[in-house]
């Protein structure tokens, strides 16, 4: 009877072909295999389907905004405000009117004594001297007694003006020297007519000044079968000033009048920018204006009215006013030339004969 051991299912057996049992030891020797863990492989897989079907949705995004790349819509960065666009469009400045209708002085007849005063009140219109002269170049012997200087004549109509001076300031120097007239203590003016003689509290500083005599215009002005006489003195002047005012006298009741300048018609229309604008006056004249010649930006509004002066052309009285678009008298770009009109019982001054360029 053989002895034989028992079996164990924990033993390995040797017996077979060497391969298989070489291949058992090194099994043994290499230890149990690792396996990944189901439940972390079905998770993976999960998490793998879901992103898929998140990259899908961005694309189908992603293809409904390429669509609507046509649609106008503007989106502003953040912190950026949109501003509202102007196609051909044009701002209309503010005309500002500083015009100066007449110029009184403050003391009338102060410089003069009471004898002098009731001179004036009845000058021998007779006496007067008829022919006038450049009062930058007159001499004594010029002035009637020292106090009346013939300034302007009109020999048609017999009409003069004769600028006030007291005599009391006249200096002693002889009759064919010519004495400082701006030096001189001064008054209003007077006008005649014929025999017909008034005195008018009106200011003539600056003609003082320059010695420029003053203009004067004799004609049927209102087209009343009747005489009238502008007169145009000059009152003002300084950096960018040149003023003068314009009087027209009825030579029956020797009475004056002065324009209306309520309404001066000038227009002036801008670009959005600043850089450009259009002055216009009436139906037919119109004058670009290059606003980068100011020199600074361009605030919107002009001003007329601290540069006027009157001319006389073929018996046209004509006012021209430089017009100021920095609105402190540095801004002279442009002037218009508007031409003296009565109309509904008042004089004013009628659209632009020319607008012209000043620079």
């Amino acid at each position: 009877m053989k002895d034989s051991l028992p079996r164990s299912p924990f033993s390995t057996a040797l017996s077979g072909p060497v391969s298989e049992t070489e291949l058992r030891i090194r099994n043994i020797l290499s230890g149990p295999k690792k396996h990944p863990p189901l439940l972390l492989v079905a998770s993976m897989c999960a998490m793998a389907l879901l992103c898929g079907n998140l990259v899908s949705c961005q694309n189908s995004e992603a293809v409904e905004l390429k669509d609507n790349r046509n649609a106008s819509i503007t989106v502003p960065a953040e912190g950026v405000q949109s501003k509202p666009e102007t196609v051909n469009s044009t701002l209309t400045a503010e005309l500002e009117l500083s015009i100066t209708p007449e110029s009184r002085l403050e003391n009338p007849l102060a410089c003069l004594t009471e004898e002098q005063t009731e001179l004036l009140q009845n000058l021998p219109a007779a006496e007067l001297p008829r022919q006038s002269v450049i009062p930058g170049y007159a001499t004594r012997q010029d002035y009637w007694r020292d106090m009346l200087l013939p300034v302007a004549y009109d020999s048609a109509n017999d009409v003069s003006v004769y600028f006030i001076v007291s005599p009391d300031s006249m200096p002693n120097v002889g009759p064919k020297v010519s004495p400082d007239l701006f030096a001189l203590d001064r008054d209003g003016i007077v006008l005649r007519h014929g025999n017909q003689t008034a005195y008018f509290p009106l200011c003539w500083d600056i003609n003082a000044k320059f010695g420029a005599p003053p203009l004067l215009l004799t004609d049927d002005l209102n087209h009343d079968g009747q005489l009238e006489a502008a007169l145009a003195l000059t009152w003002a002047e300084g950096t960018g000033c040149y003023c003068q005012c314009l009087y027209i006298f009825d030579l029956d009741s020797m009475t004056y009048t002065v324009p209306d300048y309520s309404s001066i018609p000038l227009n002036f229309t801008y670009d959005p920018d600043g850089t450009r604008g259009t002055l216009s006056s009436g139906e037919d004249k119109s004058l670009p204006v290059d606003l980068k010649r100011l020199g600074v930006p361009f605030q919107g509004s002009a001003e007329v009215g601290n540069q006027v002066t009157f001319t006389n052309s073929d018996g046209q009285i004509t006012c021209r006013l430089m017009v100021d678009f920095s609105c402190n008298t540095l801004g002279y770009l442009s002037s218009a030339e508007l031409p003296l009109v009565y109309e509904n019982g008042s004089y004013r001054f009628g659209p632009a004969a020319a607008l012209r360029d000043m620079l």
